[in-house]
Order: structure tokens, then sequence, then C-alpha cells
């Protein structure tokens, strides 16, 4: 795992070295620069495979017409250098990375549907004149782009992009997405001119005359490799049980390969337990360290940390040496402004607090952990699914929402269901699962929430939905949308933060293309979530998890805002108001009051308001 910067255009050594340094915390091990006209890296590295003074990047061909500047993991490395090797290629390094050399010269990049694993990149083609950059299928790694002044930029984090510019200005459409889901959905990104590189595609950049023909200084999309295989449909339940767990078995030791230790996030759910299980298989006699987070409180709830009980149980089965890492209001506050300036963007999911308590804790045992992300978007864990897969066949009709509106309006939670009784399309409808009530947030925000981007690209992201019945392409969506711009983000952003290499072996290609054959009754229906998964699995967790109910790490925050960090946040809050004239003072105030009494809770109003207000402090210098 690395991070890297770069730019094509004029070389500028102070640029790129301002660049760089914004990307350091990327990588702790190894750093490399790469200056020509018209094109320049900067490399940082954190050494996972191949530690030798051979690894460091960037990396050059032998012949010197390629550069690259990687950052990420290509599980099926090994498969690809023979592949190479027979082609004629000789490897003179034992690097995952030179992969994309051979490839390069070999195929000119064309076969990157056969890379399985997680991955950024920017090469160089000086023959050609032109650089290419990608992401990988699932958009699990970063990479972001900006064209100015004549140069075309590209980092793996947001402050890469940065130094390339004296003042930015803040996307307002980026910022009223942010405000109606918690993220900003890419590929837009909250600073103007810049953009979130869509995944799966191979992107190119010429450089200035005499270098090749076309338009130069800009940025033009290739060939698309973000497709998986079909597999043939298990016949049976049994077989897709076997398949399942050997599926799995294969993707966690695909990913457990690296010449460093590997230890793995332990939840206490069925994901992380499950990715244990399949560690322990792999390695039955070795030592695995397992991290997670506890959270204290004044009062003495034991409901906040259920899954931090799981998780120490479930570690003491599998023999693991097991850590944890405590964390009250006040590790918030410590470490609020640092995550914000890391997250590179407004974010205000709170479970960012474990996420990044969890890696500080890693970074002093192991480089490298593994995860249990991604398996409820494939597997059908969330409940919003078993409500969509009873509600979504039936509430397309407008006479069906006319009825479930008029009994509804009696309900004390109407307002929560309006916008979905509303809602005139799919992309509308499945909005309303991740967004605030547009009411409310038009009484907190004014006219700077507008759900018509977000919608636009909803809308966009479902037309290469292929088919499938409701709930399957919202689990689709979910995967394009909260999974890669949330998820991925916090795991990313707050993992790298520590030097700390996060890999997600539940979305493995190999299990994705699984997933994608299974009929979607044996995922998920009105009753039951991840239906296959708790049978395939069951004997490998405790019963506790495979019977328990959905949580996660479900942090104290919202009486933490009535007790530790009722102050500080009253200052972000007060502080929010007269910075930005589209809030409603006096309705966030109402909203904060209501929230202490327990009148009402605001939490998800709250924290939005308070994590825009601490990325403005982070990025306050860069801002006009």
């Amino acid at each position: 795992m690395c991070g890297f910067a770069g730019f094509v255009g004029a070389q500028d050594p102070e640029l790129l070295r301002r660049m760089g340094q914004a990307v350091r915390h990327r990588g702790p091990d190894q750093e490399g620069d790469f200056e020509s006209d018209p094109c320049s890296f900067s490399h940082k590295r954190l050494s996972i495979i191949d530690l030798t003074e051979a690894g460091r990047q960037p990396l050059a061909s032998e012949d010197g017409r390629f550069v690259v500047a990687y950052n990420g993991e290509i599980y099926n490395y090994k498969e690809l250098r023979v592949k190479y090797e027979k082609a004629g290629w000789k490897f003179r390094t034992q690097t995952d990375t030179e992969c994309l050399l051979a490839s390069a010269s070999l195929h000119g990049l064309t076969d990157l549907g056969e890379f399985h694993g997680m991955f950024a990149f920017a090469l160089w083609d000086r023959e050609l004149g032109t650089c290419f950059l990608a992401r990988d299928r699932m958009g699990i790694k970063p990479l972001f782009v900006a064209e100015i002044d004549g140069r075309v930029g590209f980092a793996s984090e947001v402050g890469g992009l940065l130094p390339m510019r004296d003042a930015w200005r803040e996307d307002e459409i980026a910022r009223s997405m942010y405000l109606a889901v918690g993220y900003v959905p890419g590929p837009r990104t909250i600073f103007e001119g810049m953009r979130n590189l869509e995944p799966g595609r191979l992107y190119s950049i010429r450089g200035p005359a005499p270098y090749g023909a076309g338009r130069s200084g800009s940025i033009h999309e290739g060939p698309r490799f973000d497709v998986w295989p079909k597999r043939d449909t298990p016949r049976s339940r049994a077989e897709a049980e076997e398949m399942l767990r050997e599926i799995v078995d294969g993707a966690v030791a695909a990913q457990t390969v690296s010449d460093r230790p590997v230890g793995a996030f332990l939840s206490g759910g069925l994901d992380s337990s499950v990715v244990l299980s399949a560690m322990r298989i792999h390695d039955p006699r070795g030592t695995i360290k397992t991290f997670t987070t506890r959270f204290k409180h004044h009062v003495d709830d034991p409901k906040f940390n259920v899954d931090a009980d799981l998780a120490r149980r479930t570690a003491e089965r599998y023999g693991c040496e097991h850590y944890e890492i405590e964390v009250g209001a006040e590790d918030v506050i410590a470490n609020a402004e640092a995550m914000a300036l890391h997250l590179g963007q407004p974010h205000n999911n709170s479970a960012t607090v474990a996420v990044d308590a969890a890696a500080r804790l890693a970074s002093k045992h192991v480089p490298v952990v593994l995860t249990g992300d991604g398996g409820d978007e494939l597997f059908g864990g969330y409940r919003r699914y078993q409500l969509w897969s009873m509600a979504g066949p039936r509430i397309t009709y407008h006479v069906t929402r006319s009825i479930v509106r008029v009994g509804a309006k009696f309900h004390p939670r109407y307002q929560d269901w309006k916008d979905l009784l509303d809602a005139e399309d799919e992309a509308s409808r499945l909005l309303t699962f991740h967004a605030l009530p547009a009411d409310r947030r038009r009484a907190l925000f004014g006219d700077a929430t507008d759900d018509a981007a977000v919608l636009e690209r909803w809308r966009e992201l479902l037309v290469g939905v292929k088919g499938g019945d409701p709930v399957s392409r919202f689990m689709a969506l979910d995967r394009l949308t909260w999974l890669r711009d949330d998820a991925f983000v916090r795991s990313d952003r707050l993992t790298m933060r520590h030097g700390v290499e996060a890999r997600v072996p539940l979305l493995d290609d190999s299990l994705i293309s699984f997933a994608n054959g299974l009929p979607r009754s044996w995922l998920v229906n009105a009753r039951h979530s991840k239906i296959l998964w708790r049978s395939a699995f069951a004997d490998r967790c405790l019963p506790e998890v495979v019977h328990g109910e959905k949580r996660g790490w479900i942090t104290p925050a919202a009486k933490w805002i009535r007790v530790g960090l009722k102050d500080w946040m009253e200052e972000l809050i007060e502080e929010a108001i007269r910075d930005q004239v589209w809030i409603d003072g006096p309705a966030v105030r109402q909203a904060f009051k209501d929230h202490l009494s327990g009148k009402r809770y605001g939490l998800i109003e709250l924290w939005t308001i308070a994590q825009y207000q601490l990325w403005r402090r982070a990025y306050r210098s860069h801002l006009r």
C-alpha cells in the first residue's frame, strides 16, 4: 500500500515535492521521484511485498520506456508473472508492481480485467507520450485528478492535488450531496475542479507536442474493465454453501500473501468472524493478531460493547492474540481534526471513530489487516434489504402508496416515511434509505440542500445495473455508492493515516462473480438476512453471532453529545452558524437543544454539521 502524486505538464520540482509530501503518511518505508518533460511522479511506499530496494517506486522498465507509480495489491500477481514470463518478459523484482510494466509492454494494458485486487496507478509511456491512469473495478483504492493551468494532476488523496492551486472553491453541488447522504458521491469532490476518477476504466493523458497525435493536456476515458465473469449457478443450496466456503477460504488465503505480518479487524459480527475463520484454516498454527474497539461512556450501557465482547470470544475460539482499544468522548475530541484532514472531504459517519482507533492500535503490531467490508452488500445483510424485499415490488403502484400514506399520517414517525411514499421513481425511493428526510434538511440548511444532483447520479448508476429484482438492484446500487464513497473512504484513509494497509477479501473478484449469479431468495427476504451466508458458516461462528441482529461498530456518539461532547459540539455548531450563511441558526440550535433533552434524536444532522465544520477547519487555508 502506498501513496503517489504527480502531473503531466511542464516540470516543477517544488510543486512535485509539495504534492508528494501531502501523501507522505501513506508510505513511511521508501520514497522516490521521477521527473521528465512532460510527466512527473512522487511515490511514498509502505513495503508489503518484496521489501528490498528493488521494490522502490516509481518503477521503470529495463529499457526506460515505461515508468509506474502504484498503490495497492494485485493478489493474483504470481499467476500473472507466469503468463508474462511465457510471453518473454524478464522480471527484475519480486513485486506485484512489475506486472503493470509487463502488461503495458506486452498487451498495452488491455488485460487489466485479469488483474484481481485493489489498485490505483499512473503509468508513463515515453514512446507514446501518454500517461495512463486506472483504479480497480470496485473502487477500493482512490485516485483523484484535476486539470489546472495546463497541467493534469493526479494523486492518491485530495491533499496531493491541493498544491496545484493557491486557493480552491468549494463545490456547492458536492456540498448539497453531502448534506443529503453524509458523504460526497463520486465523481464529484468537495473541491471545485477536482474529481474522483471512476473505477474500472483506463484513462489517458497525452503530453504536449512533440508527443503523439490528438489533443494534449487533458484526460480521456478509454476502455472499461469493470466486469466480472459469469459463473454457473449452483444447482442446490447445499452445493452453493460448499462453493461459498471454498471461494471465501481461497480469497482470504490469496489476500494474506505478504512479506510482513497480517492481522484482522474483528468487529464481533458475521463477516469479520468468517474472515478470521478462513485465516485460521489457511494458517492452522500461526499467530494471528486481531484488533477491536471498545467504547466507554458515563453510563454503563452494555449494548455498545456487545460486539466487542463477541469479538473477544471469537478471538479466543480461534486462538488469536487479541488486542482492544477503548474509545471515549475525549478521544473523539483529540482525533477529530486529524481524521477530518485525512478523510479529505466531509464525512458524517460516526463509525470513523472506531475504524481510526482500531487502525491506531493495529499499527503498533502489524502493517496489514483484513476486514469484513462488503459482505452485507453482496449477501444481503442490511435491514433495508429485508424491508425492500417486501415493499419494493408493491410501492411502485400509485394506489398502494396513496393507501399507505393515509394510514401512515397517524404514525409518530410519518416524516421518516414521507419521502419514500412521495418518491416517483426507483432512484428517489432508494435514496430515502440513506438520506436525512428532505423536510428536515430544508429546515436546517434551506436551499443549500437539494436532491437533484444525488438523484442524477443514482439514476445514472441504475441504468448500468442490468436487470434483476428490486432488492438485487438496491444491493448493486449500494456497492456503487455508499460502499465505494463511504465505507471504502473510511477504511482506506483512516488505516493509511496510521501506516496500515486494509484488505477486503469479501470483495474478491471471485466472490463478487459468485454472488452475482445467486438467486436473490438465497440471500435475503422480508424475514431473514444473509440466508446463504449464515447457513454456510454457522459452524464457524458463535451462535450469538449467527443468530444475532446486525449491529457493526455502533458508537455511543448520540449519548456522548449529551455529556462528553456537549461543549465541543456546541462550539462547532456555533462556529458553523457563524461561518455558513446557508445554515438556519435558530433551527440548528433547536435541534441541538431537542437532542440534549431527549425530545428528538438528532445525531445524524448534528454530526453532519460538526463534520462539515471540522473539514472547513482542516482545509481553511486552501479555500477561498
